[in-house]
């Protein structure tokens, strides 16, 4: 699709008026092509029916209209309204997965607002986005996708401790495990060196709580960093499943941040059917450029007055009241139009010296 900062209404009458302009320009190069057609017959001696450019010329104006007309209409039904937004850079704290921003979650006091505003509770999963905060004026702006989702009525989940794949990270006497099992993500409650040395011995064979989270994100090289951001969470006495969360995997920075400035009305556009209609437009332009330069091979125009009224004499001393056709001669080497009934004898005799009135 494709959006144009304009409202419907006005696209609408923009395509129409240039849509006509092309379909008049049109039919004149389709009326010029016909010409020097008819042209070229006369240079060959032969007739020239003059009901049969009426009927041309209706043609050509109904198919023109018919093409333009239709382009139109199918446009202006699958073009549908819509709303656009106009941003502008402010300074922000922005919130994000850890492959983006490193920084700890828990440095800037505006995050939570982010925190607060981007998360989605769904049946018994809570959907945690990420986003940013303005510093001048506090407006969030969330992404349309979620970070990760967990289930708040089990938020932890009881299992055996992988050793060979858990991850490991140790700051003074605080030691987490983290793992990843299934497309989920776990990590343990703060334990001692002397705990997790017997787990990964294992001399002890047992079952622990694990915080199981589901990461939207790719994380199959985060475990060592997981590891060690829980340490952290858990040196600063954060206990609670929600933040401890938040600062696993979630980062912040301070950083200059899109936000929404202005919404204006706009409409979008199926891409292959504005392509298309462009694309007659251009040919239009093009066909008509292409006709004005061959247009001096016309030297009579049967839709011209002032080709009649100078060019064309009858050839013989009667009236033409049915069926005229256009004949030409050559005449001290210059060329003759006559009119004439068809089915005249003295119209047929079209080669040779042509007879005057």
């Amino acid at each position: 699709m494709v959006t144009i900062a304009l409202k419907a209404q006005y696209v609408s009458l923009i395509i129409t008026i240039i849509s006509f302009i092309c379909e008049v320009i049109f039919i004149a190069a389709l009326q010029t092509v016909n010409s020097i057609r008819e042209c070229q017959l006369l240079k060959q001696k032969k007739q020239l029916r003059v009901r049969n450019y009426r009927h041309r010329a209706k043609i050509i104006a109904l198919i023109s209209a018919l093409l333009f007309l239709g382009l139109e209409i199918i446009v202006s039904f699958f073009s549908d309204p819509v709303q656009l937004e106009l941003f502008q850079s402010e300074p922000c704290v922005s919130v994000d997965n850890v492959l983006r921003l490193q920084g700890p979650q828990g440095e800037f006091r505006e995050a939570d607002f982010i925190e607060g505003k981007c998360q989605t509770l769904r049946g018994n999963f809570n959907y945690v986005r990420v986003g940013n905060v303005s510093l001048s004026d506090g407006q969030v702006r969330c992404s349309k996708k979620a970070a990760y989702f967990y289930d708040i009525v089990s938020a932890s989940e009881t299992k055996k401790l992988p050793v060979s794949t858990a991850e490991v990270s140790c700051k003074g006497e605080t030691c987490v495990f983290v793992f990843e099992q299934q497309n989920s993500t776990y990590f343990s409650g703060a334990l001692l060196p002397d705990i997790v040395a017997e787990l990964r011995s294992g001399a002890v064979d047992t079952e622990m709580a694990f915080l199981k989270t589901e990461l939207l994100f790719d994380s199959s090289e985060m475990l060592p960093v997981f590891a060690g951001r829980a340490v952290d969470a858990f040196l600063e006495q954060v206990n609670d499943p929600f933040e401890l969360r938040r600062r696993v995997f979630l980062g912040s920075a301070k950083k200059n941040c899109p936000f929404v400035e202005e919404v204006i009305d706009g409409t979008s556009v199926p891409r292959q059917l504005l392509y298309s209609l462009l694309f007659a437009w251009i040919v239009a332009l093009l066909f008509f450029v292409l006709c004005l330069v061959l247009r001096r091979k016309v030297f009579f125009d049967v839709g011209n007055p002032l080709h009649w009224a100078i060019q064309v004499q009858k050839r013989v001393d009667e009236a033409v009241k049915h069926d005229p056709v256009v004949t030409c001669a050559t005449e001290d080497e210059a060329l003759a139009l006559y009119v004439s009934e068809r089915g005249n004898k003295a119209e047929e005799e079209v080669e040779g010296e042509i007879p005057t009135a």
